[in-house]
C-alpha cells in the first residue's frame, strides 16, 4: 500500500479483451447427419450477456446448407439430418460457422464423432479499482494535470488465456501539482483461484515383453463429460504425462483414452493422477462348436387314421448320456429344432450327440435316419399296422338291351360304393375298356364291433333305361343291370325269337357261327342274321305284324347254309314261343359219324364191303318174308 499527496486524482481504466479467432473445424462426415451444441462458459450468465438465442450457420464443401437457430428451449442444440456422405464419389465435408455470437463472448470449437461443440467463453473486463481514504483537504484545483514524470503505470498487464476469466488489479502512484493534506490510496488485487490436473500413463506389460507397447496414445481432458480442448500425447518423450494448467476449479474433471492400443486395457485413477495400461491376457481360441437338428417325420398316410399327436418329445444325448431338458416338436415349430454352440471335443475327444424320442405315440413305430444329411436326425414315426379282416366287392354292368340295337347305350357309366348306405370314395366309370366291372379290394368287414354292409348304385341312369340290382346270384358281386325301355306298341305287333341248339356232343366241327333268315307266311323278309356265341346263338326280330290282311301272319325260320355233315331241324318251343333249329350231327348207317375218316378202297375193302352189302340184302329180305308170313 502507498501513499499519496494530497490533490491526487484517480483514473480508472476498462478496456475488452480482443477476440481470438479461431480456426473453422472441419467434419467428415459418415454418419449422414451433423450435431452441433452451444455451450456457455460464462458463470451460469451472470452479466446478463448471454442472447436469447444464436444462429449457426452449415457448409457442405464451403457451400451453404442452411442455417439454424439455437436456443435455451432447444437445449441450445440442433441436428442436421438426411445428408449426403459423398458427392461424385468423394467424401463430403461438412463445417459449421457461427454467424449471430455476441462480441463479448469468446468463440471455440471442438470436433468429436458427429458433434461438432462451440463453446462461447465470456470476456473478462480488466478493471483498476482505487480506493481512497483522506483527511480534511483543501479545496482542489478542478483541473488536474499530470506531471510527466508521474504518468501512472501499470504494475502488471492483463493476462487472458483462452476459455478462462482473470481479474488483475494493479498498483498505481500519481502525484498532483498542490496538495494539503496526504490522501491514502488503497489498491485491491481480485484473482479468480485456479487448479491444474496431471496425469500419468504407467504400463502394467512386464516392461513391455511382448513388445505389444504402442509408440504414443492419446487422452483427453473431460469437464463434466465435455472434452476440454483438444486431447493430448503422451509418449517417452514426455514421460508418458501430461498438466493441464489454469484449469477453472471444479470436481468434475476426468481423462480418458482416446486412441489406446489394441492389446491393453486402460484405467484412469482421479486421486492418483494416473492412467493405468494392462496388457490384456491373451485370447483363448474358442472352443470348435456343432450342432443337431431334430426333425419330425410323419408316416401314417396323411394321419388318415387320426391318431396323430398334437406334439411329441426329443431329446438330445451326448455320448449316450441325456443332456438338457426335453424339447417338444410340434407343427408351431414346423416338427424340428436345432441345438446350437455344442462343443465338438471333450477332453481331446470327438463328442458323439444323438436323439430319441421321449415316448412314441401308441400306434407308432420309431425309427432314425442320421445319414441322410449331416448334422440332422430324421425322427420318423411310421403307423403300425393295423390287422383287419377285409372284403371286397364288384360291379358288373349287365346290358338287356337286344345287343344295343336302339344305339341308345352310352360310352360308359358310373357307379358309387355305398357304406352302410352312405357314399364311400369316389365314384368309378365302367365301360368296355375294364369290360364293364370294377371291384373295390381290401374293404374292412366290420366297425366298431358291427358288420359293414357295402352296396352299389349306379350315378346316372343312362336315358331311355331302367336300372335293377342283382345281389344274390354271386356272394360278393352286384350286377348293375340296364334294360332298354320299351315303348308302347298297337295290338297288331308281335316279335319273334330264334334259337340255335346243338345236337353233336360238342364235335370240334361245330362251325363258329351260322345264318338264319326270316320268312313272313312262306316268304323271306330282311336280312340274314347270324348267329354265334357272342348272342349266345339268338336273336329276336321285333315290331312284326302279327295280322295281315285280317289274316294272322306266320313267322318262320330256316337256316340259309346247313353246316357240312350237320342236318337242321326246325321246332317252337311251347313255353316260350322261340323257334328253335337245332343242328344234329350226321351218322353213318352203322351209328358212325359221317365225319370219320374214310379207308382208302383196296381189294380186301371193296370184297368185305360188297360182302357186307349182301349181307344186308339177304337180312331184308328174310326180314319182309317173316313180315308177309305175319
Amino acid at each position: 500500500m502507498k501513499k499519496f499527496k494530497k490533490g491526487l486524482s484517480f483514473l480508472v481504466l476498462s478496456f475488452m479483451l480482443l477476440n481470438i479467432i479461431l480456426p473453422i473445424q472441419t467434419l467428415a462426415s459418415t454418419t449422414g447427419e451433423v450435431n452441433v451444441k452451444v455451450n456457455w462458459s460464462d458463470n451460469e450468465n451472470k452479466n446478463g450477456k448471454r442472447p436469447e438465442s444464436v444462429e449457426v450457420e452449415l457448409f457442405a464443401n464451403e457451400k451453404s446448407v442452411g442455417t439454424a437457430t439455437l436456443n435455451e428451449r432447444g437445449k441450445w442444440s440442433y441436428k442436421w439430418a438426411g445428408l449426403a456422405k459423398e458427392e461424385k464419389g468423394k467424401a463430403i465435408n461438412y463445417t459449421v460457422k457461427e454467424k449471430t455470437f455476441p462480441s463479448e463472448y469468446i468463440i471455440s470449437k471442438n470436433t468429436k464423432g458427429g458433434l461438432i461443440t462451440i463453446t462461447a467463453t465470456y470476456k473478462v473486463e480488466e478493471n483498476k479499482v482505487v480506493e481512497t481514504s483522506s483527511t480534511k483537504a483543501p479545496k482542489v484545483e478542478e483541473k488536474i494535470t499530470l506531471a510527466k514524470a508521474e504518468t501512472p503505470k501499470a504494475t502488471e498487464a492483463p493476462k487472458v488465456e483462452e476459455d478462462k476469466q482473470t481479474t488483475v488489479a494493479t498498483e498505481e502512484t500519481k502525484q498532483a501539482k498542490e496538495t494539503k493534506a496526504p490522501e491514502v490510496t488503497t489498491v485491491v488485487e481480485t484473482k479468480e483461484e485456479k487448479i491444474s490436473v496431471k496425469v500419468r500413463n504407467v504400463w502394467e506389460d512386464n516392461n513391455n515383453s511382448k513388445n505389444l507397447r504402442p509408440a504414443s496414445i492419446k487422452v483427453q481432458l473431460n469437464k463434466g463429460g465435455t472434452a476440454v480442448n483438444e486431447p493430448v500425447e503422451l509418449n517417452e518423450g514426455n514421460n508418458w504425462t501430461y498438466t493441464w494448467s489454469d484449469l477453472d476449479k471444479a470436481d468434475d474433471y476426468t481423462v480418458t483414452v482416446v486412441e489406446p492400443a489394441k492389446d491393453y486395457d486402460f484405467v484412469y485413477n482421479k486421486e492418483k493422477e494416473t492412467i493405468t495400461a494392462t496388457l490384456k491376457e491373451e485370447p483363448t481360441a474358442p472352443a470348435e462348436t456343432t450342432s443337431i437338428t431334430a426333425e419330425k417325420v410323419w408316416k401314417d398316410n396323411g394321419n388318415k387314421t387320426k391318431a396323430r399327436p398334437s406334439y411329441v418329445e426329443v431329446q438330445l444325448y451326448k455320448d449316450n448320456k441325456a443332456t438338457g431338458e426335453a424339447v417338444k416338436l410340434d407343427a408351431n415349430n414346423k416338427w424340428t429344432h436345432t441345438w446350437d454352440n455344442l462343443p465338438k471335443t471333450e477332453n481331446d475327444k470327438n463328442i458323439e450327440y444323438t436323439v430319441k424320442e421321449v415316448n412314441v405315440p401308441k400306434g407308432y413305430e420309431v425309427s432314425y435316419d442320421a445319414k441322410s444329411k449331416v448334422g440332422r436326425v430324421y425322427v420318423i414315426n411310421t403307423i403300425k399296422p393295423v390287422e383287419v379282416e377285409t372284403t371286397s366287392i364288384t360291379a358288373e354292368k349287365v346290358w338287356k338291351d337286344n345287343d344295343n340295337k336302339t344305339k341308345a347305350r352310352p360310352s360308359y357309366v358310373e357307379v358309387q360304393l355305398y357304406k352302410d348306405n352312405k357314399a364311400t370314395g369316389e365314384a368309378v366309370k365302367l365301360d368296355a375298356n375294364n369290360k364293364w366291372t370294377y371291384t373295390w379290394d381290401n374293404l374292412p368287414k366290420t366297425e366298431n364291433g358291427k358288420n359293414i354292409e357295402y352296396t352299389v348304385k349306379e350315378v346316372n341312369v343312362p336315358k331311355g333305361y331302367e336300372v335293377s340290382y342283382d345281389t344274390k346270384s354271386k356272394v360278393g358281386r352286384v350286377y348293375v343291370i340296364n334294360t332298354i325301355k320299351t315303348t308302347p306298341t298297337d295290338n297288331n305287333k308281335t316279335s319273334v325269337t330264334v334259337e340255335k341248339k346243338w345236337d353233336d356232343k360238342n364235335s370240334k366241327s361245330r362251325p363258329t357261327s351260322v345264318e338264319v333268315r326270316l320268312y313272313k307266311n312262306g316268304k323271306a323278309i330282311g336280312q340274314t342274321v347270324k348267329l354265334d356265341e357272342k348272342n349266345k346263338w339268338k336273336y329276336t326280330w321285333t315290331n312284326l305284324d302279327k295280322t295281315e290282311n285280317s289274316k294272322t301272319v306266320k313267322y318262320t325260320v330256316k337256316e340259309v347254309n346247313v353246316p357240312r355233315g350237320y342236318e337242321a331241324k326246325y321246332s317252337t318251343d311251347r313255353k316260350t314261343g322261340n323257334l328253335i333249329v337245332t343242328n344234329t350231327l350226321k351218322t353213318t348207317s352203322v351209328g358212325r359219324s359221317t365225319t370219320r375218316r374214310q379207308l382208302p378202297k383196296t381189294g380186301i375193302a371193296s370184297t368185305l364191303g360188297t360182302s357186307i352189302a349182301g349181307l344186308g340184302l339177304v337180312l331184308g329180305g328174310i326180314s319182309q318174308f317173316k313180315k308177309k308170313d305175319d
